[in-house]
């Protein structure tokens, strides 16, 4: 009987070190997108995942605070190891007066992936030595009732040349609560104009199935580039769609660029032939019956020259 008080006394006094060292504050209020959660409820609060939501949290410090770091998180999601996956959300470090409320929002995201079961919202208010305010809040994941997810695309080849085949394989992921029925997969490359089609009969929930090879042929000699192969399921009797594209390479058939080539060669060709200069008019000769004048005055000339001459003598 005194070893049990002893141990009672003992446990006392540990309690009343630990509550000691708490953080003097209250947490007044914690909210998830405007609905009240309770630490410690019975009842569980249901959310659909793939969605993103808002945790406001009010808190009042009995007491000035220097550093404190209100931090949430949802642990048991497979991936919370990798870089920027884990769902979580932290509030920068801030100074709180004593009998001042303040009011952190966080931001949590539920990807597609976590799985429909129960989790925990874990909150934590710490600062750098005092022993942390810890408060749990119970949720129970759920997903969309139709929920069909194009997962993957594949395109055999990626480089297609033009007048060439190309075969698509779709892989589809039902991620809703329901078993989907004759999911229509639709394959287009709207800029070429070619489509086809394929239907996956059934898909059961959190299952994956995948398409046939949809057969698509590219025109002859169309313009090379980079396309868009765009997919799109319809499920839920065609009532819901869900979409996704995926890029292709389309070059140039060497056949298309043969007959431009001999086009060229095959072109008339103008050969221009040198022209003989033309002769200028011939105006008729005038140069003989002047010559024949001035000779005759030069002849005069010398002779009425002769004739002065002699007469001097």
């Amino acid at each position: 009987m005194k070893l049990e008080r002893s141990w009672g006394v003992l446990f006392a006094l540990l309690l009343c070190a630990t509550t000691a060292l708490a953080l003097p504050l209250t947490i007044d209020s914690v909210e998830l997108d405007e609905v009240r959660l309770d630490s410690g409820s019975v009842n569980r609060l249901d959310v659909e995942r793939d969605d993103d939501f808002t945790l406001r949290i009010k808190l009042t410090p009995t007491a000035q605070l220097d550093n404190v770091e209100i931090l949430a998180f949802i642990s048991g999601y497979e991936h919370n190891d990798r870089p920027n996956e884990r769902i979580s959300d932290v509030a920068e470090l801030f100074t709180a007066d004593a009998n001042v409320s303040y009011v952190r929002k966080l931001k949590l995201q539920l990807p597609n992936e976590l799985d429909r079961d129960d989790y925990k919202i874990r909150l934590i208010v710490s600062d750098r030595f005092g022993t942390a305010v810890v408060q749990d809040f119970d949720l129970h994941v759920n997903s969309q009732r139709h929920d069909v997810l194009i997962k993957d695309i594949t395109t055999i080849p990626n480089v297609v040349r033009t007048g060439g085949a190309v075969l698509v394989k779709v892989r589809v992921d039902n991620k809703g609560q329901r078993v989907e029925n004759d999911v229509r997969v639709s394959v287009a490359i709207p800029a070429l104009g070619v489509h086809g089609v394929d239907y996956i009969d059934r898909v059961k929930s959190e299952d994956e199935e995948e398409t046939e090879e949809i057969f698509l042929r590219l025109p002859r000699c169309s313009k090379p580039g980079l396309y868009e192969v765009v997919v799109t399921t319809h499920y839920s009797d065609n009532r819901r769609s869900s979409e996704a594209r995926a890029p292709i390479n389309v070059i140039q058939d060497a056949s298309c660029e043969a007959p431009s080539v001999q086009k060229e060669e095959n072109k008339p060709v103008l050969q221009i032939q040198p022209q003989p200069p033309v002769a200028p008019h011939e105006e008729p000769p005038k140069r003989g019956v002047l010559e024949i004048i001035l000779l005759t005055l030069v002849g005069l000339l010398a002779l009425l020259g002769l004739a002065i001459a002699i007469s001097k003598l």
